[in-house]
């Protein structure tokens, strides 16, 4: 919302790491290696955590360019490559239908997508609005001084009030 991509670097940088430790700690926390066989809770853990961190920050790096738009246009790259390297790990060691993961990896990823859109929309105030000028720098910036009746009304009670 603020239009500057380090802004977004760290919001995101902190969103990955917080969902690298949820992820990590629910992941030990319910799973005790018997019932799943995938081995221990502080393994499993530390894996899934990391792993959760790691792709969070990848889809994160690419606002530590200046430009925004270079900035968002790669993050939507990494992100496809992501879900699609999901897809393909669920494929080979799932053995999950290559057809049906993706599609589903993708889906939930739209899921995302949408709600990001909808959070950030809501946080703009329900609309993107243009920053405006105060009066006073409407007037000096201004080439010819026109300014609104208000602007000058304005202006002229703290010029009198400073003593100009």
């Amino acid at each position: 919302m603020t239009g500057k991509p380090h802004d977004a670097f760290v919001v995101g940088l902190a969103a990955s790491l917080g969902a690298g430790i949820s992820m990590g700690l629910a992941e030990a926390l319910s799973n005790d290696g018997e019932i799943s066989g995938r081995g221990s809770p502080l393994i499993t853990g530390n894996v899934t955590g990391v792993g959760t961190a790691i792709g969070g920050m990848g889809h994160t790096f690419p606002f530590l360019l200046p430009k925004l738009s270079a900035a968002l246009t790669l993050a939507y790259i990494v992100v496809v490559v992501e879900l699609l390297s999901i897809a393909y790990i669920r494929f080979r060691y799932m053995h999950a239908p290559l057809g049906r993961t993706i599609a589903q990896v993708i889906g939930g990823g739209a899921i995302v997508f949408a709600v990001g859109l909808l959070l950030g929309r809501f946080g703009a105030g329900g609309e993107l609005k243009p920053v405006r000028a105060s009066p006073q720098d409407q007037a000096r910036l201004s080439p010819t001084g026109n300014t609104s009746p208000a602007a000058r009304r304005r202006s002229s009670s703290t010029n009198a009030a400073s003593g100009s």
